[in-house]
């Protein structure tokens, strides 16, 4: 008896899983096994995916990343790891990019009393500009931020698949009294929605919990959506990890070898600083001396000695501080990715480009130095504190200090570029150190910094005091050739 009831669950999980597979259309099915053909395959979207599988993310500062609740950086960052761990997707921090999603922290409203009630749903794929993703107060989990990323990425609700009803029931007497919320359970059209081949999965990161927008007060057995094979048992939270189809769905969008990087990303990363800081930390915080300052269009821009173009600056007064001893101040960047493994025109070797101002209205030593820190994951950088930068240490690609350097009034903006191995992830930090003693006004500038993936050209420098360039910067910087230096200094 005990066999012949086994043979009969195998035989209805069976049934089950072909009458999953008999209603689907498979629009890649013909390119999937054939790699020429998958990468002419222009799939039929509703929304887009995200050029060369890189999406490009900000965190708001409601969400008080890190310093306040590293939780919540956590449980993003976390979501995003897996995503990368098995696709070929890539996160990457914003840094002054024009595309990107903007994460930030929804509050609890009249209505919502509950999680299951506060789901909110995501643009649909890439849509350029900023592209704004609400986290719910009560919706900091893991599970919930990979269903975002799941819309983020262009996959759509798996309860809205158009053959649901082959697999689920919804409730609708148990939904809030609201038609708004009920109409979100409306299906979508067949020709909307991106089966790529992948059976109803109710283990998906793309399932809502069976108690979605529940009336408040139903005992726990009352739920919005049921299954209708009881096999299937639906969950009361988001998945907390990719299921195969999930992981199939995202390769299949984004023409993925594994989980190998698109070879087409990173690309070269560059900062004017005019209207934004580039995304770079540690600016106007607390006891340092960095800060960003904006292009001031006001000013006139054949006269940089008044600083009309945006750039980062550390600078200190003797006669205004107290302290006047040893000082170590760093800012620092976002995580850069490094080369995919499929890349064969591009690294190991890259180019760190960057123009700097480096004034001596005093007595005394200042040294600057450029440091470029390996990381497991361009993510990593993400969560670094003013606390804890001075934890991380790296290899010194570039230094300057002010020993040789003449007491001048007037200098010119130099021209640096820095090789830097980019085959893997890191980030960067300038660190600005004033020893102790000295006596005037300590200056010191970055503008029009470029993080390249191909070598350093060869730099053609002139007999002016400190002035050189880079014959590749007028192309490769956004500005580079508005002006060179400040004014002469006076004969």
């Amino acid at each position: 008896m005990l066999v012949f009831k086994t043979l009969l669950l195998a035989l209805a999980v069976e049934v089950f899983r072909v009458e999953v597979t008999s209603a689907l259309y498979d629009g890649f099915a013909k390119h999937r096994s054939d790699s020429k053909l998958r990468t002419q395959k222009k799939l039929e979207n509703y929304g887009k995916p995200w050029p060369g599988a890189a999406v490009i993310f900000k965190l708001d500062a409601t969400i008080g990343c890190p310093d306040e609740n590293t939780r919540k950086c956590n449980a993003i960052l976390s979501a995003m790891e897996d995503i990368m761990r098995q696709t070929c997707v890539r996160f990457k921090e914003w840094s002054g990019e024009t595309d990107y999603v903007l994460f930030y922290e929804g509050k609890k409203r009249a209505r919502f009393e509950s999680r299951f009630e506060a789901i909110y749903c995501s643009y649909i794929g890439f849509k350029g500009r900023e592209q704004r993703t609400e986290i719910h107060e009560l919706q900091w989990n893991k599970g919930y931020i990979l269903h975002q990323l799941g819309h983020i990425l262009n996959l759509h609700e798996e309860a809205l698949r158009p053959d649901r009803d082959q697999f689920i029931s919804i409730n609708y007497e148990n939904i809030i009294e609201d038609e708004s919320l009920k109409r979100k359970f409306d299906k979508m059209a067949r020709e909307e929605f991106k089966f790529l081949g992948q059976p109803f999965d109710p283990n998906s990161i793309m399932m809502w919990p069976y108690n979605a927008f529940r009336k408040p007060g139903l005992s726990d057995y009352r739920g919005t959506i049921s299954s209708k094979s009881s096999n299937v048992r639906l969950k009361d939270s988001f998945n907390t990890k990719l299921s195969d189809s999930d992981v199939a769905r995202i390769r299949d969008l984004y023409q993925c070898v594994g989980n190998q990087q698109n070879p087409r990303f990173p690309v070269d990363v560059v900062c004017s600083f005019d209207d934004n800081d580039c995304g770079f930390k540690g600016l106007g915080a607390k006891k340092s001396s960095w800060r960003w300052i904006p292009w001031d269009r006001g000013s006139n821009p054949d006269i940089e000695a008044l600083n009309p173009f945006g750039n980062l600056v550390w600078s200190y007064n003797t006669a205004e501080n107290f302290f006047n001893g040893r000082i170590e101040d760093r800012i620092w960047s976002v995580g850069f990715s490094g080369l995919s493994p499929l890349d064969k025109d591009r690294g190991p070797e890259g180019c760190i480009t960057f123009k700097y101002l480096l004034t001596k209205r005093f007595r005394g030593l200042h040294r600057i130095k450029l440091v470029q820190v390996n990381l497991s994951s361009p993510l990593d950088a993400t969560i670094v504190t003013p606390q804890s930068i001075f934890e991380w240490s790296g290899q010194q690609i570039w230094y300057k200090d002010t020993s040789s350097q003449p007491l001048l009034r007037y200098h010119y903006w130099i021209h640096q570029s820095v090789r830097a191995n980019v085959g893997g992830p890191f980030m960067l930090y300038f660190e600005s150190i004033k020893e102790a003693g000295g006596k005037g006004t300590y200056t010191f500038k970055i503008d029009d910094l470029a993080v390249r993936y191909t070598p350093c050209e060869e730099a053609s420098c002139s007999n002016s005091i400190f002035r050189c360039f880079s014959r590749k910067s007028s192309r490769t910087l956004s500005r580079s050739s508005l002006t060179a230096s400040i004014r002469p200094p006076k004969k």
